[in-house]
């Protein structure tokens, strides 16, 4: 699972933490207590005396942690921001502080494995070389240490900041609309969106659903789509396509989509007969309407391909 996250990045986290697993956080600047941090848990930071002494890291919020019994550890010049566990990391452009609640943020959490690996082996020499650990000693020390904080401050909170992307894919059954409500503006949007992302018109798409169902309450910017296309008495399946824009109307929703590499399909009759049953959770019927877990998206594109 890949998703992008925005607005209040490490607040979007902490709610995705599970108390029993362990957290490593290799955040550059740290001024903020709201990472719900456990004993056990690692924090690399930059808390180099220059970074506490300009206030871009605070040493009372390092205290705060340490007295938590998470393990401390400074690396000058690091600018890294990211967290790790067994099972997620989150890498992006978030630093722990009040300021970028305010920010532009941007980061993936992703449940990728070979992602995870090598993150935990770029935190790792700094766990288990002691000259980056600040124990107690070292921490009192940069209490001392007087603080000009840098004035700099985001007025207000900028447009667009906090927006919601999807990280699911999902199979859903179209067919050909008989009414063309809507077709102009949504020759309109395809036109804008083919331009905006400098490729053939051929490659976006667009589809109408019910306001109420549960696919239209579900999602969201990112997703994927697996499109099967009920035509008359045939159906075919389509490559993979992303939802771009989603234009929210009084009687349904419009998804424009973008095929992640290009327009084609088979047909239903070669599709199923490709399926390894035994993957999917619940069978794949001509009128599946539901989200994928990643092994069955992954099975689907390989046929697909």
């Amino acid at each position: 699972m890949n998703k992008v996250l925005t607005g209040d990045v490490w607040g979007h986290v902490a709610k995705k933490l599970k108390k029993k697993i362990e957290v490593s956080a290799a955040i550059s600047y740290v001024t903020s207590i709201s990472l719900p941090l456990k004993k056990g848990d690692n924090l690399i930071c930059d808390g180099s005396p220059k970074a506490i002494s300009s206030g871009v890291t605070s040493a009372k919020s390092l205290k705060h942690y340490q007295n938590k019994g998470v393990n401390i550890y400074s690396v000058e010049g690091l600018h890294a921001k990211m967290l790790i566990t067994m099972d997620s990391l989150v890498i992006g452009s978030a630093n722990l502080s009040e300021n970028s609640k305010s920010l532009v943020e941007a980061s993936i959490y992703t449940t990728d494995k070979s992602a995870i690996a090598q993150a935990h082996a770029f935190i790792s020499p700094y766990l288990i070389d002691t000259r980056y650990a600040l124990d107690d000693d070292k921490i009192e020390k940069l209490l001392q240490i007087p603080v000009k904080k840098r004035k700099y401050s985001p007025n207000g909170k900028p447009k667009y900041r906090n927006r919601e992307f999807g990280g699911d894919a999902w199979i859903i059954t179209t067919r050909q609309l008989k009414d063309n409500k809507y077709n102009e503006e949504i020759e309109q949007n395809e036109i804008e969106i083919a331009t905006e992302k400098k490729t053939v018109i051929d490659s976006i798409s667009t589809i109408r659903w019910p306001l109420k169902s549960v696919f239209a309450k579900g999602a969201k910017l990112g997703d994927i789509i697996i499109q099967k296309f009920n035509e008359k008495r045939n159906t075919y399946v389509y490559s993979p396509s992303v939802i771009v824009r989603i234009t929210k109307k009084s009687d349904c929703v419009l998804y424009y989509l973008q095929y992640v590499k290009k327009c084609d399909y088979i047909s239903w009759t070669e599709f199923e007969r490709k399926l390894d049953k035994n993957i999917f959770s619940r069978p794949i019927v001509k009128n599946s309407n539901r989200r994928l877990n990643t092994d069955e998206y992954r099975h689907i594109e390989q046929i697909l391909n």
